[in-house]
């Protein structure tokens, strides 16, 4: 049970890693679709956040914790493209903290 949790987290995190990453692309080409890619992540993070609400896997453990601290973090202050300042700088520190919650759930995985 512990492990099939486990691994819906990472492909969860996974998930969010590829929209951030298409998201920072569209932002640096100045692609058309940049707000599709940004959309997609808002309701990436509101369903999964529901998600981990609703099935209380947020206090399963603590890389669970980490991550739904992030959901919440994302949630409340959603991504968007800064009129100044660096938004790729941005998106690639919110992608290193996934990064960070992966190679803790690596180690049960």
């Amino acid at each position: 049970m512990y492990q099939l949790e486990y691994h819906q987290l990472d492909q969860n995190i996974t998930q969010l890693l590829n929209h951030f990453e298409l998201y920072k692309f569209a932002i640096i080409t100045d692609d058309k679709n940049k707000h599709k890619y940004q959309t997609q992540i808002h309701q990436f993070v509101a369903t999964d956040l529901n998600y981990l609400e609703k099935s209380n896997l947020c206090k399963h453990s603590l890389i669970h914790y980490q991550y739904f601290q992030f959901l919440t973090e994302q949630h409340s202050h959603p991504i968007v493209e800064f009129t100044v300042g660096n938004t790729a700088g941005h998106i690639t520190t919110l992608q290193n903290r996934l990064h960070e919650i992966r190679k803790l759930l690596s180690v049960f995985l």
